[in-house]
């Protein structure tokens, strides 16, 4: 350490001592060996001065190193700033449901009013009805039904004398048309309107694949046939109009029958009008003006009101009729 104290004053001296014009005079020049002169230094390229390579420091003495000063120890970081908290905004109020208030309720109206029952006949055999009512489409009530067939005898009923029919007889409340050759059937000899009425009664197929409903009846002075199931058992029809039988005419329909099953058919008749439904279903809706009206000559027998089948074995109940009223007159 001392020999450090001592070299430090000897390197100011020679600092201060060192002259650069001296220094100058002395270099050589490069071309004449000659001591350099301004300006052989000017026109001398500048040699780049040549680096004191670093004094070697001397040995530090065992005694010297006890002697060192102790490393100051690093200072301490400054302590971290920890940002004032900011308190969270209170949460926000939920808001109220609120209840929308209840629609008045609707006004009450009154049920509509049943609509009245008719009188039909169904498909068992019950006692027959005689002079029950029905209710028609007029606004004014429909006339009393009247019946033609108690289910105990023929009453004004008589055999039909075709010359071919089957046996004809009243069994179980039913009027039988027994199977025959061609046609079997029933006139009736009463007294019967030739307009404005309404006939109905229920018919059934019991053996057979023909027609089992030949209705014949007076309009005005001429008669019409009702055919049910004719024509191989699927006809359905008026017979006829201007020459023309249910096969061919305007009325004719097919449908499909069941044997032993009963069907409600229903016959309107008017001067100008002619409707027939078979069970709910209306079959014809037929004008009568400026047409011609006839029958087939195998059912002229039964004219003015009677009932056939053709080579079928067929069975009828609840034969009724009525006067139509003024307004289904029109």
């Amino acid at each position: 350490m001392r020999r450090v104290l001592l070299l430090i004053p000897l390197a100011s001296l020679l600092i201060l001592s060192w002259d650069p014009a001296s220094a100058f005079a002395r270099r050589r020049c490069c071309c004449c060996c000659e001591p350099a002169t301004e300006s052989c230094t000017a026109a001398a390229p500048a040699t780049p001065a040549t680096p004191e390579p670093p004094k070697k420091q001397p040995a530090k003495s065992p005694s010297d190193i006890g002697n060192t000063p102790a490393p100051q120890p690093a200072p301490a970081p400054p302590p971290s700033v920890t940002p004032p908290s900011v308190p969270a905004p209170p949460p926000a109020p939920a808001p109220k449901a609120v209840t929308p208030p209840a629609p008045p309720a609707p006004p009450k109206t009154a049920a509509p009013a049943a609509p009245p029952k008719t009188t039909a006949p169904d498909t068992k055999d019950p006692k027959p009805k005689t002079n029950s009512s029905a209710t028609s489409a007029g606004p004014k009530a429909a006339e009393k039904w009247t019946s033609l067939f108690d289910g105990q005898t023929l009453g004004k009923w008589k055999v039909t004398e075709f010359g071919t029919q089957g046996p004809v007889e009243v069994k179980d409340g039913r009027l039988v048309l027994g199977f025959g050759d061609g046609c079997t059937g029933v006139t009736w000899t009463g007294d019967f309107p030739k307009l404005d009425y309404e006939i109905r009664l229920a018919a059934m197929r019991v053996e057979g694949s023909d027609f089992f409903c030949g209705l014949t009846f007076p309009v005005g002075e001429d008669a019409l046939t009702f055919v049910g199931g004719g024509w191989g058992g699927g006809v359905v029809g008026i017979s006829s109009l201007d020459g023309e039988d249910a096969s061919e005419n305007d009325t004719t329909k097919y449908m499909t029958f069941e044997s032993n099953r009963w069907y409600t058919i229903r016959v309107r008749v008017t001067k100008d009008h002619l409707a027939c439904w078979i069970d709910k279903e209306q079959i014809v809706d037929q004008p009568l003006a400026d047409r011609k009206l006839s029958i087939r000559s195998e059912v002229e027998l039964s004219r003015p009101l009677g009932i056939a089948s053709w080579k079928t074995t067929a069975a009828l109940r609840d034969i009724q009729w009525r006067s139509l009223t003024a307004a289904e007159r029109k």
